[in-house]
């Protein structure tokens, strides 16, 4: 995903009543795929959009919405302006103003964790609605300082029951993460999203505690491995999407793709979600994989 360009889209969508999504695939030149991610990054990260279905239908930013400075952490809005800047005059058509609005935000504050409610590292592909309406009420209850039950297993497969006060949503290679203040524990711990089975925010209220800005390390689990593709000119855009387009290589009528990348089962099904579209190269491992895969999936529809 390239940051800038989810940038732009928000600040178009921002001063723009109402437009669709092949109005935004024009525009920013992606597929309607690629948009529909990028939309969903953004209603993640707080932003509420409004989508309208039938023949008017479109999608718009609420009107009621205003930037709060929690929207981005100080290394992320000094980063981005400086960014911004080195790019002026070079490509991007509305930076001067994109600029002048988010200057306009506040030069000078200082935002840390203990204040900063969502961080987003990479995006995530969710396509289950209860793991959808999962994160949003995470969100509602880091918004609102509600107390919340869950049960939840650890990486041992043990379930447990906690209260937990959320604290900050994190987006990590498609994984998100609750940091919360764990009442069983009495202590912060960082908790998979994934991996609670069931939660229930009651109506109590807490008081954030006030903590040290610290470096959460989240531990990467998969391996990495070079990476080597052959890919269909159709899909070449969406893959700069996704592995960048510095990695793409054009030789011999072949479009080639080289990347170091997580070595997982994210990996395999965003190759397999390409279908024929693409060829693996390199890793012998993970061709054996996606072969195994493949045939595995033609047992399901075998007649006897």
């Amino acid at each position: 995903m390239k940051y800038e360009t989810l940038i732009k889209m928000l600040f178009f969508l921002l001063r723009t009543k109402k437009c669709t999504v092949k109005d935004l695939g024009k525009k920013f030149e992606l597929s309607d795929r690629t948009i529909l991610r990028y939309l969903d990054i953004l209603e993640l990260g707080g932003i509420p959009l409004l989508r309208y279905q039938g023949k008017n239908g479109g999608i718009e930013i609420d009107p009621s919405f205003k930037f709060e400075r929690a929207f981005f952490t100080k290394k992320e809005y000094d980063t981005l302006i400086k960014s911004l800047k080195a790019f002026k005059g070079v490509s991007f058509e509305d930076t001067s103003s994109l600029i002048d609005k988010l200057s306009g935000i506040n030069e000078d504050y200082t935002l840390t964790l203990k204040n900063t409610e969502f961080y987003i590292d990479s995006e995530s592909f969710i396509n289950n609605s209860s793991f959808k309406e999962k994160i949003n009420d995470i969100i509602l209850s880091i918004k609102n300082r509600n107390i919340v039950e869950i049960s939840y297993y650890n990486r041992n497969g043990e379930l447990s029951f906690r209260q937990i006060e959320p604290y900050t949503l994190i987006l990590k290679n498609g994984i998100f993460y609750l940091y919360a203040f764990c009442l069983l524990k009495n202590d912060f711990r960082l908790f998979k999203a994934g991996r609670i089975k069931n939660y229930n925010i009651i109506n109590l209220n807490f008081q954030r505690k006030e903590i040290e800005e610290i470096n959460l390390k989240i531990k990467d689990t998969a391996s990495l491995v070079n990476m080597e593709l052959e890919i269909d000119k159709s899909i070449e855009n969406e893959i700069a999407e996704w592995i960048s387009i510095e990695n793409i290589l054009k030789t011999d009528n072949k479009i080639l793709v080289k990347a170091l990348v997580p070595f997982d089962n994210t990996l395999i099904n965003s190759i397999l979600s390409y279908g024929d579209k693409i060829k693996i190269l390199k890793p012998l491992e993970m061709i054996n994989i996606l072969k195994q895969k493949c045939l595995s999936t033609l047992k399901l529809y075998e007649t006897n």
